[in-house]
């Protein structure tokens, strides 16, 4: 199984609206999602998480759900 995080911006409705039409946006709220993923290429495991949690504390969760 191969791990991987990445960071996810998350907008509201009303950044979504000012990014769409123009203007700046202010990126207020950042997740991670954290994959699991099978030799075959499928994902086996997931976990989202804020963006301070350290990538390391997610291992145990992804092997678990891939089992």
């Amino acid at each position: 199984m191969v791990i991987d995080s990445t960071g996810i911006k998350v907008y509201g409705e009303s950044e979504w609206l000012i990014f769409k039409h123009g203007g700046e946006v202010e990126r207020r709220v950042w997740h991670k999602l954290h994959i699991g993923v099978s030799k075959e290429g499928l994902i086996v495991s997931r976990v989202m998480t804020n963006h301070i949690t350290d990538d390391r504390k997610c291992l145990e969760p992804l092997i678990e759900q891939a089992n």
